[in-house]
């Protein structure tokens, strides 16, 4: 897991309901989040695996009851695609299904079998420090905007 903390002044938006802090949140720290996607999906295009990976890739916002805002940029877990029939064992015959999701941490770290091919710490080294900025800078936005919404009701 790679995280990255930050804080919002959160003080001009005291005056919104909860429901439109909220709101703004969640548009201001994805669109926060999508060029931190694109240095991800970049990054997972150098493992190719039929680029299932690449494609998997999405942004997810989770809030928690402490008012607490998380972007994951990652493979989705319901994502899969079929390529190629399984050849012998129970299932011979059937469409061989890859989900992403279950083997990305062996490809970004290895096996004993297989060596490491990371592709999250570059892109988080590479984008982490500009995420911050831009997250604050499109929260403040989205706020001012929701401000401006509720005066005009």
């Amino acid at each position: 897991m790679i995280a990255a903390k930050f804080q919002v002044d959160l003080t001009p938006g005291e005056q919104l309901a909860k429901s439109g802090l909220r709101r703004a949140s969640k548009i201001g720290l994805n669109r926060a989040a999508s060029p931190v996607k694109a240095s991800v999906v970049s990054h997972a295009n150098a493992v190719k695996r039929y680029g299932f990976l690449a494609k998997s890739i999405r942004i997810r916002l989770r809030i928690y009851p402490s008012d607490r805002y998380v972007a994951v940029v990652g493979p989705k877990m319901n994502y899969f695609r079929t390529k190629g029939k399984y050849k012998r064992g129970k299932k011979k015959g059937q469409q061989r299904r890859h989900r992403p999701a279950y083997y990305a941490h062996l490809v970004e770290r290895g096996t004993k079998r297989s060596r490491a091919k990371p592709w999250l710490k570059p892109a988080h080294a590479e984008s982490a420090g500009r995420f911050i900025e831009d997250a604050r800078r499109e929260v403040g936005k989205e706020i001012e905007r929701e401000l401006d919404r509720q005066r005009a009701k």
